[in-house]
């Protein structure tokens, strides 16, 4: 009976701290509001035959933005074909900092810290993480519906430098 009692009693605490608990304050998406949708790669002449699409959705009743994104790859100098996918979810942290997680079928794991600023996104793996550094950018572009992007890596102890560019219409 004592055993049930203190069940009881830690249950009931336990609900009082959560209740005192200030709720954490959802995160302030308008700047991503460019990138939701739905997305196709352009043609890019340098890199012939290569398909990709991209989703950005909110999901977790808006507290999280989930990026879902495929690239295909013809067979070239002897390489077979290739088919990249790899999911990203943005959230805010406990101090509302905005940070990603990203998973690929490659599979590589990437933790990002966010930059925003009026029509570009910016990804940035954080200066100290052992080994490259990468940065996802995506801007807003003049043309209507169109969205920039461009993929750097920064290796150990150098700036960063481009290595993919491309740009994506609504789908």
């Amino acid at each position: 009976m004592k055993n049930k009692f203190l069940v009881l009693m830690l249950a009931l605490v336990c609900v009082s701290c959560l209740a005192q608990a200030p709720a954490p304050k959802k995160p302030d998406w308008t700047p991503f509001s460019f990138l939701i949708g739905s997305w196709v790669a352009d043609p890019n002449p340098k890199e012939p035959g290569v398909t990709g699409s991209t989703v950005f959705r909110f999901d977790l009743d808006n507290n999280v933005i989930v990026r879902e994104n495929k690239a295909d790859y013809p067979p070239q100098e002897g390489k077979p074909a290739q088919h990249h996918r790899d999911l990203m979810v943005i959230s805010a942290d406990e101090s509302g900092a905005l940070k990603a997680t990203y998973w690929d079928n490659e599979p590589h794991t990437i933790h990002y810290d966010i930059t925003v600023s009026p029509g570009e996104i910016s990804f940035t793996v954080p200066a100290g993480t052992p080994g490259p550094r990468f940065r996802l950018v995506y801007r807003n572009t003049v043309k209507s519906g169109v969205v920039a992007g461009r993929f750097d890596i920064a290796m150990p102890g150098s700036d960063f430098k481009p290595y993919k560019e491309w740009t994506m219409h609504r789908d």
